[in-house]
């Protein structure tokens, strides 16, 4: 009979915890660890020609690459899929490919791809709103393997800018499976692979170790659909995410006081506005919209953002071309909070007695949203009129009603500036030939066509003070604010947000 003795058991007992424990610890802070990341939505689409909402383009950035991409810190334009090019003319552009970039199934990516992904862009059977940002681009040609020319249509100075936002796809992957299929379970070259949406509530990705710019620190990523920001916060407090994107300044005192996160802040490019259907009456009238535009005291909005968001008069940020001389000459052609201005204005246009206003909040998706649309509707109510306010789950919001010209009265929209150039608004609100919503004029239009064409920088902000001028004082919009973006970040998690709104998990790393 074998004796036990616990004396002599104890140490070698605890031996076997400290393993264990050593063990698990190990296992836990492995690379094989997923960052959970906190999203304000779900995409709406995974095929990267699809859709250009910033959800959607969020997660493609993981699983496609571009011809150019944008450097982290200066926004400046840096190769990606192309080593080098050369504007050959102002209409001409040729790019030299990426030589040994493989595809995630071992494919390896050429010119062909390139002509492919592009003339799938501007193919007119093909439903995609990427062709918005592509209607400068007539055709492209292999000039041999790793070589493609893109010929414009006409001069278009912002070309260069532009590149980044067409992601380039497997042309053999997506002619076999078919264009449902392949938005269903997408395949690229990027520093993602694709392994599971389920919609509504979660996206997962694994690091694609052969990645021509290096395989990823953080191994497994899933994109989390939280829409509700408290729910966003408790899932950052208890562990449950990693990171939590749209952080309300009111939760940063939260964060702060947790040893377990941080708060990172950073200055956007994007403009949150209020957009009107001028198509409908009575804001078909412009003394209408200008009254709105007087009704609104923007100081006690931004108060709401606990110092961090800004006043936007126009549609630009400091870090757009021509903004500092744009913002100049504006001046004097501004509408500043004169309530009793607009309520003259309702008078002249016939509406002294006010009328409905439906007012439309996309649930979760801004920064403090629905407290702006509260008090945007309270200040049209001292004017008379009568508001309701609708708060609609994003998908709904846009998927359904906004781009589809549904959006009845007013509705809280936001433009980031992925180009860094006035063009960007115009191509995606105001130009009829690529997206107007809610606005367009032929004065304005001409104006539009003539920054597109002008490559001179002088001349185009010479231009774009008329557009700019235009868009203030026929009142298409009521321009509103720039909110600094904070994210919620867990301290095992390295990251540095960009100003360009953009969400690269491959730019992060784990603390340890």
């Amino acid at each position: 009979m074998t004796e036990h003795h616990p004396s002599k058991l104890r140490p070698l007992i605890l031996a076997f915890v400290a393993l264990a424990l050593l063990f698990n610890s190990a296992l836990a802070q492995s690379d094989d660890r997923t960052a959970v990341i906190a999203l304000t939505g779900d995409a709406s689409f995974l095929d990267p020609h699809k859709e250009i909402n910033t959800l959607s383009v969020i997660v493609g950035n993981h699983f496609f690459d571009a011809l150019t991409n944008r450097d982290p810190v200066t926004m400046e334009t840096v190769p990606a899929l192309a080593e080098s090019w050369e504007i050959v003319d102002p209409t001409t552009y040729v790019f030299h490919i990426r030589q040994g970039v493989k595809f995630h199934d071992g494919v390896e990516l050429t010119a062909q791809d390139v002509k492919y992904s592009f003339d799938r862009i501007l193919d007119p059977d093909f439903s995609n709103r990427v062709r918005t940002y592509a209607t400068a681009i007539e055709s492209v040609e292999v000039l041999d393997d790793y070589t493609v020319q893109l010929n414009l249509n006409a001069p278009y100075a912002p070309m260069l800018n532009r590149m980044a936002s067409f992601y380039i796809v497997p042309q053999h992957y997506v002619e076999a499976v078919g264009s449902e299929e392949f938005n269903r379970r997408p395949m690229g070259s990027g520093p993602y692979r694709f392994v599971e949406w389920v919609r509504d509530d979660h996206i997962t990705l694994v690091a694609n170790e052969e990645y021509w710019a290096g395989a990823p620190a953080v191994k497994r990523v899933e994109f989390r659909s939280i829409p509700e920001g408290s729910t966003r916060i408790a899932a950052l407090l208890s562990g449950e995410v990693h990171f939590a994107d749209a952080i309300s300044s009111d939760d940063q005192p939260v964060i702060d006081r947790a040893n377990c996160c941080d708060v990172a802040v950073v200055d956007s490019n994007t403009v949150y506005y209020w957009t009107i259907n001028s198509s409908n009456a009575p804001f078909d009238d412009v003394r209408v919209r200008q009254a709105l535009t007087h009704a609104i005291n923007w100081d006690d909005i931004l108060g709401l953002f606990g110092g961090y968001a800004s006043r936007v008069t126009f549609p630009s940020v400091p870090t757009v071309f021509g903004h500092a001389e744009i913002a100049e000459h504006l001046q004097g052609h501004l509408f500043d909070y004169d309530p009793e201005r607009a309520r003259e204005l309702l008078a002249e246009a016939g509406y002294a007695d006010g009328f409905d206003v439906n007012i439309m909040v996309p649930a979760g998706r801004y920064p403090n949203g629905e407290d702006v649309a509260q008090a945007t509707a309270s200040q049209l109510e001292e004017l008379g009129l009568n508001v309701t306010i609708e708060v609609l789950e994003w998908g709904v919001f846009y998927g359904e009603l906004y781009p589809a010209g549904l959006q009845r009265d007013l509705a809280l929209g936001s433009t980031a500036n992925p180009l860094f150039d006035p063009d960007h608004i115009m191509a995606t609100n105001f130009d009829p030939k690529r997206t107007a919503f809610y606005y367009n004029r032929e004065d304005l239009t001409a104006l539009i066509d003539q920054g597109v064409l002008e490559t001179d920088p002088a001349a185009r902000i010479e231009i774009y003070k008329q557009v700019m001028e235009h868009l203030v004082e026929e009142a298409p919009y009521i321009w509103g604010y720039q909110v600094q973006r904070l994210y919620g970040l867990n301290n095992d998690l390295i990251w540095s947000p960009r100003v360009d709104g953009r969400i690269f998990v491959d730019e992060a790393r784990w603390a340890d």
